[in-house]
Parts: structure tokens; sequence; C-alpha cells
């Protein structure tokens, strides 16, 4: 029963893809043209736009028709795309068609079915200039909740920002960050993100700022400055200042028509995936003129940071009590401007983050200096690759920070020793 059940369903997927194929040529949208089915049918022609320049995590499989274990594993994929569904994407491309035969070669498939699980973020691919995506073929049970799981091991709360009782100002630099972005603020009592929510920041990337406020510290006030009365809430702040409480249950359908309403139609470009930058944009070059975003961390962010592939730019400081030291920030937003988006942009208030001094020696940040002068940024550029404490390859801008040009020149200069070394261990690994 099982496996004709499969089979119907592997089917009506392939005669969904035939019949919009034929009718248009073209497949973009998920589940355009198949309302009942959660599962997108991929060709070469939409694979990039569908999986690998958006930010979300994805799962695809790699099939043909006369594969038998791809027929008894499509009710579980179907499954996991349903329940997924707004917080990742579930693709499937058929290897058997010629409009595919180019998108299973350069993955190197050649047995069935091939399940490939694709982290979140997008970032350039140093050979070709587009954009990319980090994978892992997936090996583990052929179970819906297995699978379920290997997607959502992919997502992090690095797009989430987290209110410090220890920084009374944080809401309002929260806020000031990123002005052209509406805020989306869950007020919680749990003590970690739920994949519900860190699906729902990745999938809005450059197009909501997002932040979690919790029942203690400052997040008590803000409880009472937003009228708050149950927990879990989830409300927008609009860019001109004015709020709008969400009134529906938490769930992905229903949030995502709510938040549709207030993200940009498109997202923030940013240099460092390329076209279509990580979260969309311009193409090639014309990506370079993009707006730069300067995104407030926190210290879990550091950690996340450290097991991804990206390179970021971090500033440094120590807000005093009652301080905010948004001039500098602003100050630093304008100049990467003209600096543009090589590589990620952060910055960290250590105070509120928590950060002793020999965690800020580790990133070779004068500890004593920002003790004295916590305004005055301190600029440290973190290496490419996973790992970056291990390596400890932190550079430290000694220059000014009104001068965009020299800037510009040291990270160009960083960047380019990174995909030297890069280039070096794929040519060794050829080799």
């Amino acid at each position: 029963m099982h496996r004709r059940v499969g089979s119907l369903l592997l089917l009506l997927l392939l005669l969904a893809a035939g019949s919009s194929a034929a009718s248009d040529g073209s497949s973009t949208k998920p589940q355009q043209g198949q309302p009942s089915n959660d599962v997108v049918l991929l060709i070469t022609d939409t694979f990039a736009d569908v999986i690998e320049r958006q930010p979300g995590p994805a799962m695809v499989m790699f099939m043909i028709p006369d594969c038998e274990a791809c027929h008894m594993l499509t009710p579980d994929l179907q499954k996991v795309a349903a329940n997924l569904k707004g917080i990742a994407t579930v693709g499937m491309v058929n290897c058997a068609t010629v409009p595919s035969v180019r998108t299973c070669k350069a993955f190197g498939v050649h047995e069935f079915p091939r399940l490939l699980v694709f982290n979140t973020g997008t970032k350039l691919n140093p050979y070709t200039g587009g954009a990319m995506k980090d994978f892992d073929k997936y090996t583990g049970p052929p179970t819906a909740r297995a699978l379920a799981a290997a997607i959502t091991a992919k997502l992090d709360d690095t797009q989430i920002s987290h209110v410090s009782s220890s920084s009374p100002s944080w809401h309002e630099a929260f806020l000031q960050q990123q002005p052209k972005l509406a805020k989306v603020l869950l007020f919680t009592d749990k003590n970690a993100s739920t994949v519900l929510y860190m699906g729902l920041s990745w999938s809005y990337a450059r197009r909501l700022a997002f932040a979690e406020v919790r029942s203690s510290g400052e997040g008590a006030a803000l409880l009472q400055q937003y009228g708050v009365a149950q927990m879990p809430t989830l409300l927008v702040v609009k860019t001109d200042g004015t709020h709008e409480v969400y009134a529906g249950p938490l769930k992905a359908a229903p949030l995502r028509a709510f938040l549709d309403v207030h993200a940009l139609k498109e997202p923030l470009p940013e240099a460092a995936a390329g076209r279509g930058g990580p979260f969309g944009g311009a193409d090639g070059a014309e990506a370079l003129l993009g707006e730069v975003t300067l995104q407030p961390l926190q210290a879990a962010n550091l950690t996340d940071i450290d097991g991804r592939d990206e390179m970021w730019l971090l500033a440094f400081y120590r807000a005093a009590e009652g301080a905010t030291c948004l001039t500098e920030l602003q100050q630093l937003q304008s100049l990467l401007q003209e600096v543009q988006g090589i590589v990620q942009y952060g910055s960290i208030d250590a105070a509120a983050a928590g950060l002793d001094t020999a965690q800020l020696q580790q990133y070779g940040v004068d500890a004593a200096a920002l003790e004295q002068q916590g305004c005055q940024l301190q600029l440290v550029l973190l290496p490419h690759g996973k790992g970056k404490a291990a390596k400890g390859e932190y550079g430290r801008w000694s220059g000014p920070l009104d001068d965009a040009k020299a800037l510009q020149s040291w990270v160009l200069e960083q960047v380019s020793e990174a995909i030297s070394v890069c280039g070096a261990h794929v040519w060794r690994a050829q080799t």
C-alpha cells in the first residue's frame, strides 16, 4: 500500500511539473500550478532561484521515475514539505528529463534517490562569481521525522537579536539599525528561539529585522511600553515608529501572511553573495553598490559565526550605562556604504554581551582602551572558514574611521588572501 501511494504521489508530481513546463516553460515559484502539493519541482533553470539564492534551508531529492526507493520516499518527503512549509524549502529534481540533467551532473548525482540538505545563507562562489550554498549529503533514516530534523538542524538564531537586561538602550539601538526595515519583536518566556521563529528570520532575511524580548530586565519595561499582557506576543514596529500586534495563531502560514504586509518586497542587497547576494538583490558588480547593513550582535552570535564560512568585520564597543554609542555606529554605517558589501558587518556591545577581558583579547581587541573610551569603535576582521576561534587569524584595523578608501583596500586585501588560500586548498585536493 505504501508503495502504491508513493508511486501515485510521484506520478502526480511529475505530471504537474510537465504540465507547468509545457504551459509557460518555468517553475520558479514554490507550489506554482500545484496547490495541493508542497514539494517544489525543480529544473536547471529554476534551481538557483529557488534554492541557491534563497537564505533559508532546503532539502532536495534527486530521483528518476524507475527508482523504487524514490517512490517509497515520496510520501515522507511530501509530509516534511507540508510540515515545514513557510520555514524551509523541499524540492525534487527528475534527473531523467533533459531540463534537469545539467543540475544532476553539477551535483555529481549518479545514484537514486540522492538527498542533499542545503544550509542557511548564501555566499559568493569565488570561481564563478555566482551565488552558492553549502550542503550535506543526507545519509540518515528515510523517515519524515528524521528528514525534518536534518533540515531544522540547519537553522540558527543569527538573524535574531536578543534583548539583554544589561543593555538599557538595546531597544533604541535595535530600532535605529537598518532604518529601511520594519522590526519584528517576539515577546516570549522561552529561553531558546523556536524552529518556527528561526525559520521566519531566515526566510525574511534582509526584508525584516527580528528580535526576541524576554520578560525580565529591560524586557519587563518593554512589556509595559507595548502593552503586552501575555506570552508569547508578536508585533511589528513599522518604519514610521508605529506598531501592529499580530492576533492570529503562531503558525507559519498566517504569520507569513501578516509579515508579508510589512516586509520589503525585495531584500536589501548583500554583495558578499555575488549575483543575487545572500538574500537576493542586484546582479554581479551591481550588488556591490547595494546598501550595507551593520547588524547588532550578541554573544551567542559570535559562537554561531565561528561555525560559518563567511568573513565578518566586527565593530566592538562598550556602551556606558544610559549611553548607546549610536552616533559612532551611524557614522560607521555611513562609512561602510562607501566601503561596500565586501564581507558581512556586525557590531557588538562588549558590556551587553558580557565579554570579559580574555574574550576581547582573543579577538585582538584592546580591552583597556575599550574600558576608557567605550564608544571608540575597534574594528576586527574574522577570517574565512569555520572554526575561526581556533585559527585566531583576526585582523585589526588600525587606520582612521573616516577613510573609506583605505578601509576598503584593507578589507579587499584580506579577502583576496582568503580566496587565494581557499583556491590552493582546492587545487591540492584535486591533484
